[in-house]
């Protein structure tokens, strides 16, 4: 069963900036979490697209290409900031960035009024799925105790994912 998961962050004010306006720093923390945090015994390796579709079971090597998201362009792997600028417009020249930018991004408007990623997995237990995403994901994203939820900060949030809206809107 294959899943996907969309996040979308908005550069507030709307219509700033995302990309140099602190937008890829939360996806960058985002994202770093989501991957390399346990919840509840379960993480995103469970649920990860495997590198070898033989490996489906717990803690599976995952494929670089289910996680599709420019936070690898903007930092290296120790979290250190590349330069924006020259990501941005190598983004722009290649076309590369209509993965990740609004529809205007391109090489004359190398803005963007948010960045999208993408997580696909290959789900083989539904219901531990669910409950890794909806149960302990999300809450902890959006209630991150002593600290302010990606959404306090320059960026919005959104999650799009069928079990974490239907989670959202109470179904």
């Amino acid at each position: 069963d294959y899943e996907s998961l969309t996040l979308v962050y908005l550069r507030k004010p709307r219509g700033a900036d995302a990309i140099s306006g602190g937008c890829l720093g939360a996806a960058r923390k985002v994202e770093k979490k989501l991957r390399r945090k346990s919840y509840g015994g379960r993480s995103y390796s469970d649920n990860c697209i495997p590198v070898d579709w033989a490996d489906v079971g717990r803690d599976r090597l995952c494929a670089p290409n289910g996680a599709v998201t420019a936070v690898p362009f903007y930092y290296e792997p120790d979290g250190t900031p590349r330069d924006a600028a020259r990501s941005t417009n190598y983004l722009a020249a290649t076309g590369e960035g209509l993965k990740y930018f609004d529809v205007d991004f391109g090489l004359f408007n190398q803005r963007s009024a948010i960045v999208i990623s993408d997580f696909h997995f290959y789900v083989t237990d539904r219901s531990r799925y669910k409950e890794w995403l909806v149960d302990n994901v999300l809450p902890d994203q959006l209630e991150a105790p002593g600290r302010q939820p990606p959404s306090a900060g320059p960026c919005r949030l959104l999650w799009i994912n069928d079990d974490v809206n239907e989670a959202e809107l109470g179904q």
